[in-house]
């Protein structure tokens, strides 16, 4: 079976998002006998080396300055420079609520029609976000049944939805043969008033559960506790200036917070302490490489409750001691994080207090060098493993074809 997956970032340069694509088309590819190809783009250089995953991509050059122009924290010079290379962004400047939804839907259309031309495709699996992805695949009008992956909510920032997005998701979804949520996002989706049958609709956990290679030596080597956050930062739902105040009351104690991911601009306002570093962004696998080289890994959750950091599940998978920032007492990765045996919650508050200083610190220090064996991890997590995932993907395209 031929099976064309549609996300956005490609390797090296995935995010959460296109990562988890990449791991479910090795899983039909490995067991199953699929061949999958996954379509997407990048702004970034990518170098010629296979991927690790061994699967067949195909690139859509033209995409990254239109990705790229969706950008809302840039300056002015830029933003301008981009306006005169790149028609599409002017429309999304005058119209934003029109077109932030569907900016890249064109480009989706004419990719996603050359490769099911060529290649064959029986069953389309569009992950979300963008929408584009699902928004081009309909448009492209092909016979091949479409299989919506949402790994994000449509609500706005206030964790609302209005009636043009609303309509906008139920146009999609009544087009796709096949829906699959998140457990999160299944939990509240017949809630927002969902026309869609509920028989169409699949859940699946983020599949996460992977066993990670400690590397021979360790990337931190000035015996400070070391502690590791990896992933976007954003002003709005994953502030992190509770956290950064509270490590620069740890630093006295050799307790270091490493940040390595887009801050989004939201760092730029902020001194940072000499013990809290900003790495920038990085490849996926670099930053595999530090969190199997930290003490300790760092979850900062989100201010929406109905969007979980998939993160939280990659950092269970390493065994590693959690230090889980929340930012709401029902924050959903306490679902996760309540049963692991080696994590601290440690819910924000208007100040750190010398309490919540003394219990972070005595969990970094009696932490460290303790793990929890991968055996013991996918079992309790066994419905999070790529596996697992997989394996429940393909029934679901089976069910459609």
């Amino acid at each position: 079976m031929n099976i064309l997956f549609v996300t956005n970032n490609l390797y090296p340069h995935l995010n959460a998002n296109s990562e988890i694509a990449y791991k479910l088309a090795a899983v039909l590819k490995e067991n199953h006998n699929c061949n999958v190809t996954i379509l997407g783009y990048s702004d970034k250089e990518r170098n010629n080396n296979d991927n690790p995953y061994h699967v067949d991509e195909y690139e859509m050059k033209a995409i990254g300055l239109g990705r790229r122009i969706m950008a809302r924290r840039e300056n002015r010079a830029i933003k301008f420079i981009r306006l005169l290379l790149h028609p599409a962004a002017l429309m999304y400047v005058l119209f934003p609520s029109k077109n932030s939804q569907y900016l890249l839907k064109k480009h989706y259309c004419k990719a996603i029609k050359k490769v099911v031309h060529r290649r064959n495709i029986h069953c389309l699996v569009c992950f979300k976000n963008p929408n584009d992805t699902i928004a081009g695949a309909i448009e492209a009008n092909l016979s091949a049944p479409i299989i919506a992956y949402e790994l994000d909510p449509w609500e706005n920032e206030e964790g609302q939805i209005d009636e043009m997005v609303r309509e906008q998701q139920y146009f999609l979804e009544k087009n796709c043969a096949a829906i699959i949520s998140t457990m999160l996002l299944y939990k509240t989706y017949f809630e927002s008033g969902s026309r869609i049958p509920p028989e169409r609709v699949s859940r699946a956990e983020f599949p996460n559960i992977i066993e990670q290679k400690m590397t021979n030596a360790s990337l931190f080597t000035d015996n400070m506790i070391h502690c590791v956050f990896t992933g976007q930062l954003y002003d709005d739902i994953r502030n992190p200036k509770f956290t950064i105040d509270l490590f620069s009351k740890l630093g006295k104690e050799g307790i270091v917070l490493d940040i390595f991911g887009n801050d989004n601009g939201c760092l730029k306002n902020i001194t940072l302490p000499e013990n809290v570093i900003y790495h920038g962004e990085v490849m996926s696998e670099d930053a595999t490489a530090y969190i199997m080289s930290s003490d300790v890994v760092v979850n900062i959750g989100n201010t929406l409750m109905n969007q979980m950091p998939s993160k939280i599940l990659t950092y269970i998978s390493t065994g590693k001691p959690i230090l889980n920032i929340i930012k709401d007492k029902e924050c959903p990765t306490l679902k996760y994080v309540n049963k692991y045996p080696l994590a601290i919650s440690v819910l924000e508050s208007d100040s750190v207090t010398e309490a919540i200083v003394n219990e972070v610190g005595d969990f970094c220090r009696q932490s460290r060098g303790k793990a929890v064996e991968f055996n013991t991890i996918k079992k309790m997590y066994h419905e999070a493993t790529p596996e697992y995932v997989g394996n429940s993907l393909f029934e679901v395209i089976m069910r459609i074809k």
